[in-house]
């Protein structure tokens, strides 16, 4: 018996066109953002060698061997890297290069001594993804000169390279906007900070969606929407009823979210995550404000698509259909991170991008491209508003869209 009701449950929800529809367009988008992540991490990985060439790149030597003068010679003929040798501070220098690559006292003695020794690399350009993060130019310079020393260290002990190890450390360090010198250490848990950060909008707004997606579907099976139709209600009034109440829950969702992330963070590394997410009050604001945005569009777009389903198992169905666009969106931002110029415009104008968009524009210190992204987003969110309000005062909104193709079917 149970079996014959799971059969038939099965059937009727592969009749549900919008559950199809679900099916259909979310593995397609899911496979093209892999193919499109990949491409871009494969790009980035192929042109990091090359944008080195096109880096300003300065050198200080406080040693007074000559082993560093040799490893700076064979990286510049095997690479066709330029580099400045020049003498002063190395935060100073940043003002003026890119990277500034520091050899220390005692390099030199410190090999010939069979000690390791450390390499100091500095980076005054921030990375905006995780892709650039993996190839960003002061981690690939850093490689670069350790991979240089051993086969140098290599050849004039008549020895293997692989046999002698690494006998070059070499430490990173990069300068952020508005936070600061970071080292390489901190520099990843900033990332896996702002990355985890990317989750919480992103819950957020799924919360928001399946509860606005159902929740007329809810009161038009229950018979309860058409005796609230019946008062002395503008029906506007109870669009924004609906809209505050799902916004109110996905809030409360993404509170709770959030401060699991913060509290994960903080354990793993610990002053690091709150550095990321504090260092700077503006961009809190502005994450809050986007993620505010975003939510009521999601709210209404959802309350409009879950409102145009016959019943609430088809409402339930359009919540892929939602879901799906925010995960590519959310997952793109976050492996791409903002492009240069004009196109970060472009992709500030996507909708419900407005928290994501506000942590990456927090990278590069550039507010203009949230406070564009907020713009756009509550533009969206206006005209999805004025569609479900047109929606509300129509008989349509009793019978669901559904029903409705249905009949004209017949």
């Amino acid at each position: 018996m149970i079996g014959v009701l799971a059969v038939k449950e099965i059937k009727s929800i592969l009749r549900d066109r919008a559950f199809i529809a679900s099916l259909i367009i979310a593995p397609m988008l899911i496979i093209m953002l892999g193919q499109f992540t990949t491409q871009a991490i494969e790009e980035a990985a192929k042109t990091r060698t090359e944008a080195l060439t096109k880096t300003h790149i300065a050198v200080v030597g406080l040693d007074k061997g000559d082993l560093w003068r040799e490893i700076i010679s064979e990286l510049t003929r095997t690479t066709n890297i330029h580099m400045d040798i020049v003498e002063g501070d190395p935060i100073r220098l940043m003002e003026s290069y890119d990277i500034v690559i520091v050899f220390p006292e005692e390099f030199s003695r410190n090999i010939s001594s069979g000690y390791p020794a450390t390499v100091h690399v500095y980076g005054s350009v921030a990375p905006t993804s995780i892709a650039e993060l993996a190839s960003h130019p002061a981690l690939v310079l850093a490689s670069l000169i350790s991979e240089t020393a051993s086969r140098i260290i290599a050849n004039r002990l008549g020895v293997t390279p692989t046999f002698i190890g690494s006998p070059v450390k070499t430490g990173i360090y990069i300068e952020l906007p508005r936070i600061g010198l970071v080292d390489e250490q901190e520099l990843q848990a900033l990332y896996n900070t702002i990355t985890m950060m990317i989750y919480v909008p992103l819950f957020a707004l799924i919360m928001v969606a399946q509860v606005s997606a159902t929740s007329m579907a809810y009161e038009r099976a229950e018979k309860t929407l058409e005796l609230l139709l019946s008062q002395p209600i503008s029906r506007s009034s109870i669009v924004w009823a609906k809209i505050v109440g799902s916004f109110a829950i996905g809030l409360l969702e993404a509170a709770v979210f959030s401060a699991a992330m913060l509290y994960y963070s903080e354990a793993v590394a610990p002053g690091a995550g709150f550095k990321a997410v504090f260092a700077d009050p503006s961009l809190l604001v502005l994450f809050a404000a986007g993620l505010l945005v975003a939510s009521l569009l999601i709210a209404t777009v959802a309350m409009l698509i879950g409102s145009l389903a016959e019943d609430v198992r088809a409402a339930q169905s359009t919540i892929g259909v939602i879901v799906a666009p925010l995960f590519v969106m959310a997952i793109s931002i976050m492996f791409i991170g903002l492009p240069p110029g004009a196109k970060a415009y472009a992709v500030a104008a996507i909708p419900a991008s407005a928290p994501m968009v506000a942590l990456y524009s927090g990278l590069k210190a550039s507010y203009s491209i949230a406070l564009a992204s907020l713009a756009f987003n509550t533009v969206y969110t206006v005209a999805a508003v004025y569609a479900m309000s047109r929606l509300v005062s129509s008989e349509r909104i009793l019978i669901g869209f559904g029903l409705k193709l249905r009949r004209l079917g017949r």
